[in-house]
């Protein structure tokens, strides 16, 4: 039976394995030559956006390393920061405590121990991928931290203010920059 993917899964095109890993970003019902798929829309690393069908491709997701470890885990943001019922400095907070890990091969590795609760990430993913991983990673969470800051700016400046000050020095500019757009 063919996998059945959701928006944010990860897949391989394995005809084209020069696309890379593809991040499905929408997802229907479709049928092609008489037979049930989806069509998906995903972004694929190596080729940009592409619309296939699952009726006539065969996509895979990517192998899972031996710990059950994918890239897909570590680029994804902690629940702390994505909880919609906690209150705006509360995720901030939370968001910006992970600028620790911003730079340097030395963070890079502590965040991804961090992400993964394992000892060595690199018995697991290649020192490549732990990068392309962090910096996925980053460019979510500095999105989320924009978001959050123009949020918290809004409805109560002085919180935001205490917060920007109390960050790790990597994330007081961009907090500043961010705070009530």
């Amino acid at each position: 039976m063919p996998h059945t993917f959701a928006i944010g899964d990860k897949a391989l095109n394995p005809a084209r394995p020069d696309w890379g890993v593809g991040t499905v970003t929408s997802v229907s019902a479709h049928v092609a030559n008489g037979k049930q798929g989806q069509r998906l829309t995903i972004r694929f690393d190596g080729a940009g956006l592409k619309t296939v069908s699952t009726a006539i491709i065969d996509l895979t997701t990517p192998p899972v390393a031996s710990t059950g470890v994918t890239v897909a885990d570590l680029t994804a943001l902690p629940a702390s920061v994505l909880d919609t019922a906690a209150p705006l400095a509360r995720r901030l907070t939370s968001a910006t405590e992970w600028y620790r890990f911003r730079r340097g091969d030395r963070q890079a590795l502590d965040w991804a121990i961090q992400k993964l609760a394992i000892a060595d990430p690199l018995s697991v993913l290649s020192r490549e991928q732990l990068h392309e991983a962090r910096e996925g990673f980053f460019r979510s969470l500095d999105h989320m931290i924009a978001d959050l800051a123009r949020d918290l700016g809004r409805k109560d400046p002085e919180a935001l203010a205490t917060l920007r000050d109390t960050a790790p020095p990597a994330a007081q500019p961009f907090i500043q920059q961010h705070a009530g757009r």
